[in-house]
């Protein structure tokens, strides 16, 4: 009778050890899934929401713009310009007087524009319309025209948003050298004076 209880004993130990590693294989694959779990949590929360661009009112797109003109003047020309209240910027080289503005364009958008009058009161003949038409078709940088009192000037625009240095120094920069040597010259031709002589007399 004993060695019958001895054989049923020894044969109920396996059944045990089956159950006990069930439930281990079940308690690593638990533990496994809720480490996944947590590691695609902690990646959604490393995702940061896109910024919002905000878009800016015509006022406050001219500030800013007038404000990074400023900046362009002054690496280019020191404390030798004035700004005024009007947004304007005169800067003063050689016989002439650069003028720079900033002007609406569209709602996106500004324009900045620098012209320097060149001559006043000359003799708007054909001669000297043919010349500053002649001028204006191998001139890289902007072009003459003519105010409606009869000034003759030289202007060229650069859109504001998105202005660059290099190509505002070269825009500022060719305006003032052009209406310094073509001032003379016009004068020459047809009569009138400087922009630096109108301002010295008080008409400009």
């Amino acid at each position: 009778m004993a060695k019958k209880s001895t054989k049923k004993a020894a044969s109920k130990k396996p059944a045990k050890k089956k159950v006990v590693k069930k439930k281990a294989a079940r308690a690593i694959k638990k533990s496994a899934s809720k480490k996944i779990v947590k590691k695609s949590g902690k990646k959604s929360s490393k995702r940061t929401p896109a910024k919002k661009t905000t878009k800016l009112t015509l006022e406050q797109l001219n500030l800013k713009v007038q404000n990074k003109v400023e900046g362009f003047i002054k690496k280019l020309y020191n404390k030798n310009y004035e700004r005024h209240e009007d947004g304007r910027f005169l800067v003063f080289e050689g016989s002439t007087v650069v003028q720079t503005v900033i002007r609406p364009w569209h709602s996106n958008d500004v324009v900045v524009e620098s012209f320097s009058y060149v001559v006043q009161d000359a003799r708007l003949d054909e001669n000297l319309m043919k010349f500053l038409l002649r001028e204006n078709a191998v001139l890289h940088f902007g072009s003459f025209g003519i105010t409606y009192d009869g000034t003759i000037i030289f202007s060229h625009s650069l859109a504001g948003a998105n202005l660059d240095e290099n190509e505002f120094s070269a825009s500022m920069k060719s305006v003032a050298r052009i209406a310094d040597h073509y001032d003379n010259q016009i004068v020459e031709m047809a009569g009138g004076m400087t922009a630096r002589e109108a301002m010295k007399k008080g008409i400009m």
